[in-house]
């Protein structure tokens, strides 16, 4: 199988947090990825609430709802780059799909992983991909990154915990934030522990993205609430390893693809 990245962009990645790819879907894809999530507009907003208050609408685990999401999150350029960064065959987490509205709140700074419900682990190489199907500039609420900080493993849960995420790293408070403007077609790949957030979509149009969170193969459960989890029967330790609901990711998979 051929490498899609350089090593020098790899390792960038690895020291940083965070990588902006650019290209990554054709413009058909776009276009018809897009109108997917626009078709699922009402579905999203029932879905609202599920946000923390955010305002933002989003569907947790699209694929399994609407089986022509599974072009999105099972894309093999998309999976084979994050694999190739992560330097690990992964399992999915969850994918999701997002419409953040014009005249949107930020998104508050906060991590992935620790409010999964994931037992935490320095070694992780857990990594979102944030898909961009339309252009996401600084006004329309791109995201920002923290370089770095992903090596801040374990903060703790941070949604609806604490006031402020700096209570929990009060170090980082002075930490530059790295904005990743992208244009439709884009990827920006986070690893899971890296701290970021959003601007406001101050743009006139909406914002819209979906996202695919890779865990490791190995990950244990953690007893916390949390969308994906809950009412499965998972006890605290388990292997999250039932293949239905967190497939496999791997570089075989990827050649047999190719």
């Amino acid at each position: 199988m051929k490498s899609l990245l350089e090593q020098e962009t790899i390792q960038r990645y690895r020291n940083q947090g965070f990588i902006r790819i650019p290209h990554v879907l054709s413009e058909k894809e776009v276009s018809e990825f897009k109108a997917l999530v626009i078709a699922n507009r009402d579905q999203a907003q029932s879905k609202q609430a599920d946000y923390r208050g955010e305002g933002l609408h989003r569907v947790v685990n699209a694929w399994r709802q609407d089986p022509a999401f599974m072009a999105i999150t099972f894309h093999p350029r998309i999976n084979q780059l994050a694999l190739e960064l992560a330097g690990a065959d992964l399992r999915l987490w969850h994918d999701q799909v997002m419409i953040k509205p014009c005249g949107d709140v930020w998104t508050f700074i906060h991590q992935g992983q620790p409010n999964w419900s994931h037992v935490p682990r320095p070694d992780s190489s857990a990594i979102t991909a944030w898909v961009a199907l339309v252009d996401v500039p600084l006004e329309a609420g791109c995201m920002g990154y923290m370089p770095g900080s992903h090596r801040y493993w374990n903060l703790g849960q941070q949604m609806g915990h604490v006031d402020s995420f700096f209570d929990l790293a009060p170090e980082l408070i002075d930490h530059p934030i790295e904005f990743v403007p992208l244009k439709a077609g884009d990827v920006a790949f986070h690893h899971a522990n890296t701290v970021h957030c959003a601007a406001a979509n101050q743009s006139n149009y909406d914002r819209i993205a979906a996202t695919i969170n890779f865990m490791d193969v190995d990950t244990q459960y953690r007893e916390t609430p949390h969308a994906v989890t809950d009412g499965l029967g998972y006890q605290q330790g388990d292997v999250l390893d039932d293949e239905d609901l967190f497939p496999f990711i791997t570089k075989e998979q990827m050649l047999v693809q190719s």
